[in-house]
């Protein structure tokens, strides 16, 4: 392997961990978010801030979710929780299929992290949320390495990807 191709083939490898531990994240976040209130999700968030105020600038980790706790409707609640429900799950399906170095799994993968990018670019329009921005930036750094392991996969397997 070339020195050129053993840089990408870690960033591949870095980015399998990062959508490995984010597809984790997401999925119990989602899980979460569909089976608690919100009022019982602001309260958690109030006790880890130690009682203190929470909407200071400084506690960006506390205040982001709670203000978006403060308006959050029982519709927008369920689609929020299934959205990143969703997304983390198929992050973790998609991680599994990479990792056995299943060509199709490329593909699905470039396909599905574009699909949700267009979606969150779409979002972010709208909420100018910064944690959905970190996010659709993360996707589209991980689809360039996706698809640069894709071509040296499909070259060093000698297979037909189609």
């Amino acid at each position: 392997m070339k020195l050129r191709e053993k840089y990408w083939h870690e960033f591949f490898i870095i980015g399998i961990i990062i959508k490995s531990f984010t597809g984790l994240v997401e999925t119990c976040s989602g899980l979460v978010l569909l089976s608690i209130k919100p009022q019982t999700l602001s309260l958690i968030l109030l006790r880890l801030s130690g009682g203190g105020k929470i909407t200071d600038a400084d506690d960006f980790l506390l205040a982001y979710p709670y203000q978006y706790m403060q308006h959050l409707t029982p519709g927008i609640k369920v689609f929020a929780g299934l959205y990143i429900l969703a997304h983390g799950l198929i992050n973790l399906l998609l991680v599994m299929g990479l990792i056995k170095e299943k060509l199709w799994a490329y593909l699905v993968a470039i396909g599905v992290l574009s699909s949700f990018m267009l979606y969150q670019l779409y979002r972010i329009a709208y909420t100018q949320s910064p944690l959905l921005e970190a996010l659709t930036v993360l996707d589209a750094f991980f689809v360039i390495v996706l698809w640069h392991e894709y071509k040296y996969q499909v070259k060093r397997l000698g297979k037909n990807p189609l």
